[in-house]
């Protein structure tokens, strides 16, 4: 049995509480009172010191971040691997799916509904708008599949039908999107838990008391949240996926001081629109510094002469996808995406990649998009060792986590402070840049007496979170304040592969800032 600090109403618990059912694991339920601030006592922060739901702790060994635990259950006490394949193809799919229910589907409810039903705030349309498109994505990736990652049930159907659960007692019309509603029907018979989680469901409909949805999708709720401690409530903002360089051109930024006992403050969304700019092309000097140990041989027939990749040079999930590729050495294709001439909305990209986002990776006709998953995937797929993601499922977890913490919450950070600003001319909101000084805490504590991020080498965690924290820098943010953070950025600068090529691509961006 292992100790689970949980929410029944909490999306992500569920997503855990179902997976644990798939694979056997016995939870040793501990309901989490947010409202008598357990969540901040000193015994639960020393276990979690970024104190939000779901935490595991299996024979002392503590994890949070609901789709790193889902994970960690599979490679630790699964059967088979059946629900996260060994497959480095198959496992990058679900990654990717997974790195959507969290940036895309569950950010877009958060986005919409949680100002309303924690601020009481009026219904945004815009807001609405992304979920539709989130469905609309989640449809397409559905044509022609029972499950939403392969074709059997994995931790991304698990985790998608946790959200969009959620989405159906918030009264979303989930019947007009035909292949979500024809998944989700199944799930609701193939997934192991699934009365669990629609208890915690219907948990959660009670904060509805009074849910209606008019012609304009207006919703109206009367009650405060008083159970999630969520990352994604702490940090809202993002209506459109943090990978996605479709800038903001008009903002509008709403912000609450949500009334809540666990004294969240909640910013509410940034509305996102089609850019109407694009990054110029930039050449850079290659560095022939690698380190050896960690690539294959180019007469390896496994390694691929070149593999196309989607970008933008400033990009910071672009940017961690090129220091990964430097480490494993894989030579990238690089094909400059013109936003502004709406390259990634034309027919022969969306046959690649339906979301329209960069990064994407194309290897011999096999498409992936999500920076971290295409890290990940570069590693398994090339990687001579498994260093920078190594396969103890322990190890794993922990960056895995890393990543999970860099999308949602310190990446998400300076998209919320920085972007309305430079690319809709906002003033600065001071609320938004709390969330960056709570992040970079965050990732102070992490680093206490760590060299590495995730373990004692370089990882995959490491590069996402260095092309993360190097955008702070251009953007003139004072990483020097935080001491760990600041020792472990000056280390990664020296060790991480393509470091140059991430700083030149800083300095695309930081033109933006000029």
């Amino acid at each position: 049995m292992v100790d689970f600090y949980y929410l029944p109403g909490s999306s992500p618990c569920r997503s855990v509480i179902m997976t644990a059912k798939a694979v056997g694991v016995e939870l040793n339920k501990k309901l989490l009172n947010l409202q008598a601030g357990e969540h901040l006592k000193p015994e639960f922060l020393k276990i979690n010191p970024q104190h939000t739901i779901p935490t595991l702790v299996d024979n002392g060994f503590a994890l949070w971040e609901s789709r790193a635990i889902q994970v960690y259950l599979v490679e630790k006490y699964g059967k088979t691997d059946s629900l996260y394949p060994k497959c480095p193809k198959k496992r990058a799919v679900i990654n990717q799916r997974l790195y959507f229910d969290m940036g895309t589907l569950y950010q877009s409810f958060a986005n919409y509904y949680y100002p309303q039903v924690f601020a009481k705030a009026p219904a945004d349309p815009e807001a609405f708008k992304k979920i539709e498109a989130a469905f609309e994505f989640l449809n397409t990736f559905l044509e022609g599949q029972e499950y939403a990652a392969g074709d059997s049930l994995t931790v991304a159907d698990i985790a998608l039908v946790a959200s969009v659960s959620t989405f159906e007692v918030a009264g979303f019309e989930i019947s007009k999107y035909a292949n979500v509603n024809k998944w989700y029907e199944n799930a609701k018979k193939v997934t192991p838990g699934w009365e669990d989680n629609w208890a915690g469901c219907l948990e959660f409909k009670k904060y509805f008391e009074s849910a209606t949805l008019d012609s304009k999708k207006d919703f109206i709720i009367s009650r405060p949240l008083t159970f999630s401690s969520h990352p994604g409530v702490t940090f809202l903002a993002l209506a459109y996926h943090l990978t996605t360089l479709e800038y903001l051109l008009k903002s509008n930024s709403v912000i609450s001081k949500v009334e809540t006992l666990a004294k969240i403050a909640i910013s509410a969304t940034v509305r996102w629109s089609p850019a109407t700019y694009s990054w110029p092309s930039r050449k850079v000097s290659r560095n022939p510094k690698a380190v050896s140990i960690l690539f294959k041989s180019s007469s390896d027939p496994s390694f691929p002469k070149m593999v196309d990749f989607y970008y933008l040079p400033g990009s910071s999930p672009c940017r961690s996808v090129i220091m990964t590729a430097k480490a494993v050495g894989v030579e990238l294709n690089k094909k400059l995406l013109n936003l502004q001439a709406g390259e990634h909305l034309k027919p022969e990209f969306l046959k690649i990649n339906p979301q329209h986002t960069i990064p994407t990776l194309v290897d011999n006709g096999f498409a992936l998009w999500e920076s971290r998953a295409i890290q990940v995937y570069l590693v398994e797929k090339y990687g001579k060792t498994d260093s920078l993601y190594p396969k103890c499922p322990k190890k794993r977890a922990v960056i895995n986590q890393r990543l999970y913490f860099d999308m949602g919450t310190l990446y998400q950070s300076f998209a919320n402070y920085y972007y309305p600003q430079v690319f809709a001319k906002a003033p600065a909101d001071p609320e938004a840049f709390k969330k960056i000084e709570a992040a970079f805490e965050f990732l102070n504590t992490f680093l206490e007496g760590q060299e590495y991020a995730a373990g004692d080498s370089l990882t995959v965690a490491d590069i996402a979170l260095v092309a993360s924290v190097s955008t702070f820098e251009v953007a003139g943010f004072e990483i020097s304040k935080y001491a760990n953070v600041n020792k472990w950025y000056e280390n990664a600068k020296k060790v991480t592969p393509g470091w140059e090529d991430n700083w030149a691509g800083c300095l695309e961006f930081k033109k933006y800032f000029e």
